[in-house]
């Protein structure tokens, strides 16, 4: 790519397209696209904490910590058990995420060593 096209591009599109190449727009995607689900878990459990999520009889993480904030203290297993199911979620979905862009990115890939 010559100068004055990288100028066009950069005016054009901003920065990332002179840098960007079919590969790296495509792990973008992918790394956003993985991002969505994880907001939501999170959301959706915090809104269930605070009380404006799902209601009982249905069973949401959120729901679940918040019924045993007053078992704290005598069982905290109860409290642990949605809470390590949602973090193991929560960073699998993250690791799976940074794996596929480790794989659809090149650059980001030959920059490592070891």
């Amino acid at each position: 790519m010559s100068a004055a096209e990288a100028a066009r591009r950069l005016a054009q599109h901003g920065p990332n397209a002179v840098v960007a190449t079919p590969h790296r727009r495509i792990a973008l995607k992918i790394a956003k696209r993985f991002a969505e689900p994880l907001v939501a878990i999170l959301l959706a459990a915090a809104f269930s904490f605070l009380g404006m999520g799902a209601q009982p009889p249905s069973s949401d993480w959120g729901l679940m910590i918040s019924d045993a904030r007053p078992f704290l203290e005598t069982a905290p297993w109860i409290v642990l058990a949605p809470g390590i199911a949602m973090s193991v979620t929560v960073i699998g979905i993250n690791l799976l995420g940074d794996g596929l862009r480790q794989v659809m990115d090149p650059r980001l890939s030959s920059g490592r060593s070891g």
